[in-house]
């Protein structure tokens, strides 16, 4: 599945703007598939935002994109072919309304290729507005080849414990000594590393699902050895993840 050579070139063939919604779980490979329909149709690297998260501010702020920024590179001249490719998972209603806006009012040489893990949490208006591209979890296989080609120094375990997924695969390899403290589930050590993370809720988020990898038969334990780590974002993470 995802964009097949065939679906590319139809897409490129059509007069009309094209809104590309890539979906598929987190680690699948949307915006490498989105980077490539990008390049084939402007001819060049796309305007990428899928890193950042898009808010609804005329203040910029470090490793965010303001809603006029946006607006600029949607109004960039029609005879310059552009790609934008946008990160939509966590934009709120209020900013999923003014992207729907550039949506409803693209120039025909402007694709956008917008990425969602989960698109229950998009608007319908969004939704009925994009052609949907699914995008599978990857093979072990296809997994262990762009580790390769990614020079991500890995093992076959660590490939399956990733089930799929390439961000898991590069957190699993970037946290060996919690992937460790979860095998042989040492829960001070958890406890220790976890009071270490800026990023608690991502970082919860892989320990809950490497525990369910390796058949941890009392998740709930688990969850109340992270409940106890001190910090606010691992009691929400343990919440949402529960």
């Amino acid at each position: 599945m995802g964009l097949s050579e065939a679906q590319l070139n139809f897409f490129i063939q059509q007069d009309s703007p094209q809104v590309l919604l890539f979906i598929g779980p987190s680690g699948s490979g949307k915006k490498d598939q989105a980077m490539e329909a990008g390049r084939a149709w402007s001819q060049g690297e796309p305007i990428d935002f899928s890193d950042n998260q898009i808010v609804m501010s005329k203040v910029p702020a470090e490793g965010k994109v303001s809603m006029q920024t946006l607006q600029d590179y949607f109004s960039l001249s029609p005879g310059n072919r552009q790609a934008i490719i946008l990160n939509l998972d966590g934009a709120g209603i209020e900013v999923q309304n003014a992207i729907l806006k550039r949506f409803e009012e693209p120039t025909n040489r402007t694709w956008v290729l917008a990425l969602t893990t989960n698109p229950a949490r998009l608007l319908p208006t969004i939704r009925s507005r994009c052609q949907t591209i699914s995008v599978p979890k990857r093979s072990r296989d296809d997994l262990a080849a762009w580790a390769l080609m990614n020079n991500i120094n890995h093992t076959e375990e660590e490939v399956v414990l990733a089930e799929g997924s390439s961000e898991r695969l590069v957190w699993i390899v970037d946290n060996r000594d919690t992937v460790d403290a979860v095998k042989t589930k040492d829960a001070a050590k958890l406890l220790h590393n976890l009071r270490t993370q800026d990023e608690a809720i991502f970082w919860c988020s892989n320990v809950l699902g490497l525990m369910k990898s390796l058949h941890w038969t009392d998740i709930e334990e688990a969850r109340q050895i992270l409940s106890r780590g001190g910090k606010p974002e691992a009691a929400l993470a343990v919440a949402l993840l529960a």
